[in-house]
């Protein structure tokens, strides 16, 4: 059953989605719009083509903008008023051709070209703010960024910036040849870091991906031919551009657009990190191969250094963040499985591990722990009240003990504390001081509930007087012992709990030491 709110519209269908495949038309409609450019880009009819691609496209991205959650809208506006900034540029740029006004290498239109750059900066850390990343993982993001930004840098710099600066160029023509590959370098390393955001894959995030990470290799592609094919005209490829733009509209109006700003589900993009690291050595390979193709002397080399410096220093980095997160994780995994999931105490498991070393000390106790009356307890007043009184157990067990110490729970209501270094004469205090603290009220909320406690203490004490030891036994390994040990401990305890509960004292192999 559909239950359907609005006037009829689906409760199940998101905000910010298009039941018609209007991304698919908009596409199509301008790239056959982008065709005339393509064919003949100085005739009219291409002029008239591209600004009226240039419209579609802004009323698409206002059109989604506005079927976007309120809190998603921010970076679609923005990307709005971008497509609206390329509008006026060209529609400027068209009309002083129209005029016959010359504006030298720098006019007007640039105004507009370059003011996109910051907004669609600015588009995507709205994005990313959306998304409500961990902190740790918008750091990675980042250098990953970084990294690919100086690798994208240098190339720029070599392939365009360079033979520009080369007709000696007046310092406004310079500053304005730098700010266009450097915003072009800056939109491709958005489309880097869409695709290393965790959790936005879909077909809307490959489009605006495809729609800022191909600007890049079509600047290079424009430059190449203009310099090694001069007869080649370059306005046929602002076709390409224009088809380029047009996937940022088409990303909005997909039915996935609504995921690139929805909050990122926990443990979402652990996959990527082979992605980063494909991310990283690109990035490394571009730098050496561009250091290795080209011959640089005396200045020249700074750009070159700097970049191979940056990207060095980044990975070096990153892989030092992966290998301290793979190591958190293992350590994670490592308490996950050592340690009871309720009370944080030892599991079993660790303390089969930690026994053999513990009964191979000179001097220890071991003190097992049955509550009395914990099912009772449990099936009088819920399982929610038991496991209250369980972690009260295990803290006051955790205030009396050290760092060296281990406390265990090993079943139910079972625990089992190791007390190193502590021998005969501390055994009769430090039991009673245990079976108080076990039987004290605990306060739950409103409820005050209480329970007894049954302990049986094995004494390990190398230093007592001969009378007080056990016969030594010879040949007999730390697992034998430590099994030994415990099942003398259990035993105390079920004497003790059989007659009421208390403490019951003896030495590994039974022999009794005293009672209390």
């Amino acid at each position: 059953m559909i239950v359907t709110v609005d006037g009829g519209r689906s409760a199940r269908t998101p905000v910010g989605t298009f039941r018609r495949p209007w991304w698919r038309w908009l596409l199509l409609v301008n790239g056959v719009l982008a065709l005339p450019t393509a064919i003949a880009p100085a005739s009219t009819t291409a002029s008239l083509t591209y600004l009226l691609g240039e419209v579609f496209l802004s009323l698409a991205l206002f059109a989604a903008a506005r079927r976007m959650p309120v809190r998603d809208r921010r970076p679609w506006y923005l990307l709005t008023v971008v497509s609206l900034f390329w509008f006026t540029g060209d529609s400027v740029q068209r009309m002083m051709e129209v005029l016959d006004i010359s504006a030298g290498r720098v006019g007007p239109p640039d105004i507009f070209w370059l003011g996109s750059y910051p907004l669609e900066i600015l588009a995507v850390s709205e994005m990313i703010r959306l998304r409500r990343l961990p902190r740790i993982v918008v750091r990675d993001i980042r250098l990953d960024v970084l990294t690919v930004f100086t690798a994208a840098g240098l190339g720029v710099w070599l392939v365009i910036v360079e033979p520009g600066l080369a007709g000696n160029p007046t310092p406004m023509d310079t500053f304005v040849a730098l700010l266009y590959p450097l915003g072009d370098v800056f939109v491709f390393s958005l489309a880097m870091t869409i695709l290393l955001v965790p959790g936005s894959w879909g077909t809307a995030a490959g489009l605006l991906v495809a729609g800022f990470g191909a600007a890049l290799p079509l600047d290079f592609l424009f430059q190449t031919l203009s310099h090694r094919v001069p007869n080649f005209d370059t306005g046929h490829l602002d076709a390409g551009f224009l088809v380029l733009n047009t996937a940022l509209g088409a990303s909005a109006l997909h039915p996935s657009g609504s995921r690139l700003t929805a909050p990122a589900r926990q443990g979402a993009g652990q996959h990527l990190q082979i992605w980063r690291v494909g991310v990283l050595g690109l990035s490394l390979t571009a730098v050496s191969l561009t250091n290795a193709l080209t011959a640089q002397t005396g200045l020249a080399r700074i750009p070159s250094l700097a970049a191979t410096l940056v990207v060095a220093l980044t990975i070096v980095l990153r892989f030092y963040r992966m290998a301290r997160a793979q190591e958190r994780a293992a350590n994670a995994l490592r308490d996950l499985a050592e340690h009871d999931q309720l009370t944080g105490a030892a599991n079993r498991e660790l303390l089969q591990r930690r026994l053999p070393e513990f009964v191979a000390g000179p001097r220890g106790l071991l003190v097992y722990i049955d509550l009395d009356g914990f099912k009772v307890l449990n099936d009088t007043h819920g399982h929610h009240i038991g496991d209250a009184v369980l972690c009260a157990v295990t803290e006051r067990l955790g205030r009396m003990v050290r760092d060296s110490d281990t406390i265990a729970r090993i079943g139910g209501d079972e625990f089992v504390v190791l007390l190193h270094d502590c021998g005969i004469a501390e055994a009769p205090a430090l039991s009673q001081r245990i079976l108080g603290d076990m039987c004290a009220p605990v306060a739950v909320g409103p409820l005050t509930v209480q329970v007894g406690a049954s302990i049986g203490v094995v004494v390990l004490d190398e230093t007592a007087p001969a009378g007080n030891r056990p016969a030594a036994e010879p040949d007999l390994d730390r697992e034998t012992l430590a099994a030994a040990v415990m099942r003398s401990a259990d035993a105390a305890m079920y004497d003790v709990k059989r007659r009421g509960g208390g403490v019951h004292i003896v030495h590994y192999e039974g022999h009794l030491a005293g009672v209390s």
